[in-house]
């Protein structure tokens, strides 16, 4: 048999990408910043409908006996 082939060095330096100063910090113009806002609130109101949903056919479930 023949040994498996060894697995080349891919050991690569990552911590600068670890640490982001605070100048590298993403400036977002009033555009992006105003989708990320309706973005926030689409997901809040998604979350508020499947809560709504789940609270109102709860509701509708018949109230099943309880076992003896």
């Amino acid at each position: 048999m023949t040994d498996a082939p060894s697995k080349p060095d891919t050991k690569v330096d990552i911590s600068s990408l670890l640490q982001t100063p605070h100048c590298d910090a993403f400036a977002f113009s009033n555009q992006e910043k105003h989708i990320l806002t309706l973005y926030d609130q689409l997901t809040e109101l998604e979350l508020e409908q499947a809560l709504y949903e789940e609270s109102v056919c709860a509701s509708y479930l018949p109230i099943l006996p309880k076992p003896n």
